[in-house]
């Protein structure tokens, strides 16, 4: 059968089965990371550029994967055997997972029913609509609690009725704030099939306010939501874009998304989901619209909210966002500069990302 893989072209699936072609033969696993890590080094910034264009969660992942092994054989093997063996073993499985996938969707199923699921199977079930691993992922919800989250991004993909009914036990019984959120999510998704939401309590104050907004929140025109007014609130409206990518398309959506996304700002360093925080910043950036972000950054305030974003993000972070920002070319230089000609925004020329960024593709002092 054919694989139902979903990709904006076939230039990544070619690359893919390049890589495959080159180990056919190769035994060990150290020996097919260094095969592929010899063919896929000058290559990858290449590649990662064009899955940016219009990126998708496959394609993506598969050159960080590649780029990640690139960089933990040049530059990052440790040197204790068992460490080394560990690391090896989990890149050269995850790289088996998607070369499987791009070989066909029979090869990948027969391989899934022999070994554990992982937290790319659930990308792979997600992008590809492989709604028949459905039973597979609830089950491994409760088995597998450290994919919990990633389980739940891939049944949000499905419109199954019986997901209704996991969706509210996994709303109502203990867990993460992070699980109850994308939870009412799925519940929010199957609209006024859920009418439910007076059931929905808790002791919790902050899950009680998460809960009145997800309730009000309009997902036909997430435009006319107000700002998540608090923190858990918030927590909500990130996973839910997260989980409708389709949203960063959208001028509308992207224009109230980046002033979300600037609210965070003032959320103060010492909370516990900062990390995520930056996170769902660095991931909605990515999948962002290049055309959608183009005409945002024509606007005075939200090209002012989207550099406070940018300059939000650790050093770590925003290097995940700098091949992004390189697709707007000098638009978003020339908008930069034009607001701080206005006086609209001031760099901190030691601690803005956005500064440093200029200057290191101008040569300039701004």
């Amino acid at each position: 059968m054919k694989s139902s893989l979903q990709l904006h072209g076939d230039r990544i699936l070619e690359f893919a089965n390049s890589c495959h072609d080159k180990i056919k033969g190769s035994v060990l696993k150290n020996e097919v990371l260094a095969i592929v890590a010899d063919f896929a080094s000058p290559l990858i910034d290449e590649y990662y550029r064009y899955v940016l264009e219009r990126p998708d969660e496959i394609s993506l992942n598969f050159i960080e994967l590649l780029d990640q092994i690139v960089f933990e054989l040049s530059e990052n093997m440790p040197s204790d055997n068992i460490v080394r063996e560990y690391l090896t073993e989990d890149l050269y499985n995850r790289l088996n997972i998607y070369l499987d996938i791009f070989k066909g969707q029979d090869i990948y199923a027969g391989n899934l029913n022999r070994r554990i699921l992982t937290h790319e199977d659930t990308i792979i079930i997600r992008q590809c609509g492989l709604k028949e691993y459905i039973p597979l992922l609830i089950s491994e919800y409760n088995e597998q609690p450290v994919l919990q989250r990633s389980i739940l991004y891939a049944l949000l993909s499905f419109n199954c009725d019986e997901l209704l009914n996991f969706y509210y036990k996994t709303a109502t019984e203990s867990g993460g704030i992070e699980v109850k959120a994308l939870s009412l999510v799925g519940l929010k998704k199957f609209g006024t099939q859920f009418g439910h939401w007076h059931k929905l309590t808790s002791d919790n104050d902050g899950y009680k306010q998460m809960i009145a907004y997800a309730r009000s929140f309009d997902c036909k025109a997430i435009e006319n939501n107000e700002i998540p007014p608090n923190l858990y609130s918030l927590l909500f409206a990130l996973q839910y874009i997260e989980a409708t990518t389709d949203l960063l398309v959208d001028l509308n959506s992207l224009s109230w998304i980046i002033h979300m996304l600037n609210s965070m700002v003032g959320v103060g360093f010492y909370n516990t989901y900062l990390t995520d925080f930056y996170m769902s910043i660095c991931k909605i950036l990515t999948f962002a619209g290049i055309d959608a972000l183009r005409r945002a950054l024509s606007a005075e305030e939200q090209a002012t909210a989207l550099v406070q974003i940018i300059d939000f993000l650790p050093r770590e972070y925003f290097d995940r966002i700098i091949a992004k920002l390189s697709l707007l070319g000098d638009e978003f230089i020339n908008r930069v500069n034009s607001l701080l000609s206005a006086g609209a925004i001031k760099l901190n020329d030691r601690e803005s990302n956005t500064f440093g960024y200029i200057l290191w593709k101008t040569g300039n002092d701004l």
